[in-house]
């Protein structure tokens, strides 16, 4: 039973440490919608990128300030996570200047523009941070529901600022999704683990 315990978390902590793909906009190129696109209408197309197991950064530069005579930036992409596979961490892992801007997915190869409750979940971006968790929950601007971890499937993932130009650098985690073997390992792993502590602390008070 250890054995297979610590198999199970050492090919965990492997997943976690691969190097998955990067987009850097500087090298790649601009994460844009297809040609044509306009405020009243769904993206016909967006960048389409690939995901590898482990984390997958994304970078970029976006926003733009129309009052100030600086052209609107919008960064959108496509990803599909094969079946087997999930996104199972979401990291901002730099955002500057400081602010708030908005952040939505959608199932598919489409995102709306106009009506937020018709992507899977939207939040506004405040800074670097975990924010799968804060997508999941679905608070803002409506939206039909994300799971954590996100499940296999095409999504499209828009990211926008309006009142100034926004650098940014994302890590994306997707793993191979746990056997249910190997989560109830996990699971009385973890129930093993709080006994011990709640025993230790029972003997040092």
């Amino acid at each position: 039973m250890k054995n297979l315990f610590f198999t199970a978390l050492l090919a965990s902590l492997f997943i976690q440490g691969l190097q998955g793909s990067i987009w850097d906009e500087g090298l790649n190129g601009d994460l844009a919608p297809a040609p044509g696109a306009s405020a009243s209408s769904p993206f016909g197309s967006a960048t389409v990128l690939t995901f590898d197991l482990g984390v997958n950064r994304v970078k970029g530069t976006m926003g733009g300030d129309p009052g100030d005579g600086i052209p609107l930036d919008r960064d959108i992409f496509t990803v599909t996570i094969p079946v087997g596979q999930q996104i199972s961490s979401i990291e901002v892992l730099t955002y500057t200047p400081s602010g708030q801007s908005f952040y939505a997915i959608s199932s598919g190869t489409t995102i709306s523009l106009n009506n937020g409750a018709t992507h899977l979940s939207n939040m506004l971006v405040k800074g670097s941070g975990q924010i799968l968790p804060t997508l999941a929950a679905g608070a803002y601007n409506g939206g039909t529901g994300l799971s954590n971890p996100i499940p296999a499937g095409t999504y499209t993932i828009w990211f926008q600022e309006t009142s100034s130009v926004v650098t940014y650098d994302f890590a994306y985690t997707v793993a191979v999704v746990p056997e249910p073997s190997t989560l109830a390992l996990l699971a009385v792993a973890l129930a093993g683990i709080l006994t011990a502590r709640k025993r230790f602390r029972r003997h040092s008070v």
